[in-house]
């Protein structure tokens, strides 16, 4: 984003910078919140690298796994629309927390089908797809009657189909990191992922750290000796800022994916 000419020396972006900036992306954010709700939208196309993929694992497809990460992502980053842009809410941490919401998947996605090798996009899926069996399994752990094939079950399932394709059940097993996946995504994308990811976990956890360096800092009437009190408020550049750049992500996340399905996209001019 352009800071406005007349704070050019400054390096403050104008409010009414932001505010065209939110009038740009919004339409766009909107179309992408319509797009992932229609199944036409995102096809494979047969003799696709995704296609391949299919037919290489079919009982757990990278494209779905795929599809579940960028449906949370464009969620997340439409709610963070709706708040900002269209209510005109400026809470502390909540735009932060979509954002962080945003990067995680739109990361996981890209992550998921970078690797121009097969048996990689398909041993990543499946480290997704057993990440997903554990956390099922922890959440539902001391609930009834849950119900859904269990974590072992899974694992069994996956491990037959890691076998058949001859992948290393060392590596398919590995546990997923949000930090390792954000920061290869970051070289790949050059986005300014890590930092962002940080600052927005730091404010959705309520970390002293995050709030002090990310908040507007306004000095208050201290009423106890020895104890400084300040009041903390958001910015329209805060809450523009991490979105914007998580909405670059998922866009880029969205061209990978197309590239796989067999979906041409003209080059950037």
């Amino acid at each position: 984003m352009t800071p406005d000419t007349s704070n050019a020396d400054s390096g403050i972006v104008s409010e009414e910078a932001i505010v065209a900036k939110w009038a740009e992306m919004s339409p766009l954010i909107d179309r992408l919140a319509q797009r992932v709700g229609m199944p036409d939208e995102f096809p494979v196309l047969t003799g696709s690298a995704l296609a391949g993929d299919e037919a290489a694992c079919a009982a757990y497809p990278v494209s779905h796994a795929a599809s579940l990460c960028l449906t949370a992502a464009v969620d997340h980053l439409h709610a963070a629309k709706v708040l900002v842009a269209d209510a005109g809410f400026h809470h502390l941490a909540a735009s932060s927390t979509l954002a962080r919401g945003v990067i995680e998947n739109a990361a996981t996605g890209y992550w998921m089908l970078a690797s121009r090798g097969r048996d990689e996009r398909v041993t990543r899926a499946l480290r997704w797809y057993l990440r997903n069996a554990h956390d099922q399994e922890e959440a539902a752990r001391n609930v009834a009657n849950v119900g859904g094939a269990t974590e072992a079950e899974v694992k069994k399932k996956i491990k037959e189909a890691s076998d058949r394709r001859g992948l290393d059940w060392a590596k398919v097993t590995s546990r997923l990191y949000a930090t390792s996946i954000i920061r290869e995504v970051e070289g790949e994308t050059r986005l300014p992922l890590t930092f962002l990811w940080r600052v927005c976990s730091g404010l959705a956890h309520g970390r002293p750290w995050a709030y002090l360096g990310a908040l507007t800092r306004e000095t208050q009437v201290s009423h106890t000796p020895g104890v400084q009190e300040i009041r903390l408020t958001s910015s329209s550049a805060m809450a523009l800022y991490p979105t914007l750049e998580a909405m670059h992500l998922v866009m880029e996340f969205i061209r990978l994916r197309d590239l796989r399905a067999g979906i041409f996209h003209p080059p950037r001019g």
